[in-house]
């Protein structure tokens, strides 16, 4: 009775939401619908974010409780926006929160509070002078870049369960459940893991198993209708993988104790274990690098034993060191491109030496500049400096740029995606910002229309095209007659 009425009270909250977004759209259906303020997955308070987040059009979230991987698995277009930048936040780590809303996904970053940017006489705050080299990185084109072209191609799926949340609430575990998410973000981002997280409903009807991933983790998943058991089953007997922490499915999905579970033979880890993560808050200390190493090791070795074996990106410390395993790595592809955000998680400097899984053209968006060509590169990585890697099989380069008052046209000589940054310039040579765009190319081509105002001057305006990836640039001259 209890988790049942739990389960009405969280669809309550959804339909409201729902009703009031849809009563918002009939009078101008270009709005978005979002919350403000979001908390972590629990089992009350309505905080089951699969069904809030198929109601909504975004969040602006806080980023407890692994929601900004939640959201952006769930709905891959939303418009989320997290609170991830200001409080108490400098310097590294302030970067670092700020390049890793970016690689999730998110489509901007909220600072907390108005002096994290201003002074009171309106000048830039100590804070945001030290943020504000990547925020207009992110805003030269990097950022939508990543949003509209560079996709993740996740093999991975950890399983989502409300019903589970509500189990380990009663148990007396919710920490300990919240902890273990957590865990598992963290670890396939250390190994390099694209993944997703996926509901109990994308289990239970089918949406899990069309997506084509290798492997399934239930991560303290003990509560379990009977269609998310009979969804594991057939993934596992399709040759999928699942890996479970705790045993899963000993209670039905009203959280009813079963007999025993059906699942129980997919335990990889018997009891749940969330040292990882107070291991990663001193990993110089041998005993915890032995338990990071280890916990990474055991997981590669399962999804290894799966046939999950994705390019990815391997780091180790250039002075003999070994593997570096305190990165976190996001992965994602493109049109004739792989990518990858690379964050530090040690307050060490070092330098790395990136191994990548084939040779190509490197480029650091996060610097704006080319690397070089290879599948090696020896670099410096701080915790304040992340990377964000982009290896192309040829240069991008804009082969045409013309321009025919004002109708704009860009093309590339390959066939890629990426952005264009365009400048236009009056013929006094001021530039005019509301003119100047970042244009999504697709497919090597772009192209916008001027759309000028009765009170612009006539004559030659000029218009320069840099690419955001290889910083290519063209410039030609129009007259505006």
């Amino acid at each position: 009775g209890w988790a049942d009425h739990l389960e009405f009270m969280d669809g309550r909250l959804a339909n409201s939401l729902d009703y009031a977004g849809k009563l918002l759209k009939s009078g101008d259906s270009n709005i978005a619908t979002s919350v403000s303020g979001t908390q972590a997955p629990t089992a009350y308070g309505g905080m089951d974010w699969w069904k809030q987040v198929k109601v909504l059009d975004g969040a602006l979230s806080y980023f407890v409780g692994g929601q900004l991987e939640l959201h952006r698995s769930f709905k891959p277009d939303g418009q989320f926006m997290p609170w991830n930048w200001g409080y108490s936040a400098r310097g590294a780590k302030a970067v670092a929160n700020i390049w890793r809303t970016a690689f999730v996904g998110c489509r901007g970053v909220i600072g907390f509070h108005d002096l994290s940017i201003f002074n009171p006489d309106w000048t830039w705050s100590a804070g945001y002078k030290e943020v504000k080299p990547c925020m207009d990185r992110i805003a030269s084109g990097v950022g939508k870049h990543l949003i509209h072209n560079l996709k993740g191609e996740p093999s991975v799926a950890v399983l989502y369960s409300q019903a589970s949340i509500r189990a380990a609430f009663f148990e007396n575990r919710r920490e300990e459940h919240s902890k273990l998410r957590d865990k598992y973000i963290q670890l396939l981002h250390h190994l390099g893991y694209a993944f997703d997280f996926v509901s109990y409903e994308q289990l239970a009807d089918g949406t899990f198993e069309s997506r084509g991933y290798k492997a399934l983790i239930l991560a303290d998943a003990t509560a379990m209708s009977d269609a998310e058991v009979a969804a594991v089953e057939r993934f596992a007997a399709k040759g999928g993988a699942v890996l479970a922490e705790g045993v899963p499915a000993t209670r039905e999905g009203n959280c009813r104790k079963r007999v025993q579970s059906p699942l129980a033979r997919f335990v990889l880890i018997p009891k749940v274990d969330v040292s990882y993560l107070k291991a990663l808050e001193y990993p110089a200390e041998p005993e915890n690098a032995a338990l990071i190493a280890a916990e990474q090791d055991r997981l590669e070795s399962a999804l290894a034993k799966a046939g999950v074996n994705p390019p990815r990106l391997l780091l180790s410390d250039a002075s003999g060191g070994g593997r570096f395993r305190l990165a976190e790595t996001y992965a994602r592809a493109g049109k004739g491109a792989l990518f990858w955000g690379v964050i530090s998680n040690d307050r060490q400097d070092h330098v790395i030496d990136f191994s990548f899984p084939k040779k190509g053209h490197l480029y650091d968006l996060a610097a704006g500049k080319y690397i070089g060509f290879g599948d090696r590169f020896t670099l410096p990585f701080a915790g304040g400096r992340p990377y964000a890697f982009e290896l192309t099989d040829e240069r991008p380069a804009i082969s045409e740029l013309t321009a025919e008052d004002g109708k704009i046209r860009i093309a590339y000589s390959k066939d890629v995606d990426s952005v264009v940054y365009l400048r236009i310039y009056d013929p006094k040579g001021q530039e005019v910002e509301h003119y100047s765009r970042k244009l999504v190319v697709k497919n090597g081509f772009a192209e916008m229309t001027v759309p000028f105002a009765l009170s612009d001057p006539k004559g030659e305006w000029r218009v320069t095209a840099t690419d955001v990836v290889g910083r290519a640039v063209r410039e030609i001259v129009f007259t505006h007659k």
